[in-house]
């Protein structure tokens, strides 16, 4: 390749001008060495849960919660300063760490949770689940059409 000229950016592969590294003097500079307690963690890797992580028992104990709740739940229990420690430090999430947080929320009322069923057995696509089912517990055959009235 051809030399530099002094005083003009080097050019990549497509003749654009590259950035020139950024300046010492343009990085945050950290004050004190105090760390922000809102920022959020640098995140190393992503988490992943632990082999022996009971997702089971998560589950069972969450019956009757709305995803909201659960949600809310998680995001209590995974602060970033905790999040930062899972990571950095290796320690690994408990399901008691979880069921602390949503233990305090509330679960779907019967009648909530009722209407709910309800509304959600109309949607078209549980409607033809439903008809496919049906039709698979007869052997295939469909059942007769429901006439309709005029």
């Amino acid at each position: 390749g051809e030399p530099d000229i002094e005083g003009e950016p080097a050019a990549d592969a497509e003749g654009e001008a590259e950035a020139a590294p950024a300046a010492a003097e343009d990085a945050p500079a950290e004050a004190d060495g105090a760390e922000d307690p809102d920022a959020e963690p640098e995140i190393v890797r992503p988490y992943s849960l632990p082999r022996d992580f009971d997702m089971y028992m998560l589950c069972a104990c969450t019956v009757g919660y709305p995803s909201g709740a659960i949600d809310m739940a998680c995001r209590a229990a995974l602060t970033p300063a905790r999040v930062a420690r899972l990571v950095k430090a290796g320690e690994e999430l408990t399901v008691d760490e979880l069921l602390d947080k949503i233990q305090l929320l509330d679960k779907v009322s019967e009648l909530d949770e009722a209407k709910m069923k309800d509304w959600t057995s109309k949607l078209p696509a549980r409607v033809k689940l439903e008809k496919a089912l049906k039709k698979e517990a007869n052997g295939g055959e469909e059942e007769a059409p429901a006439k309709k009235k005029k």
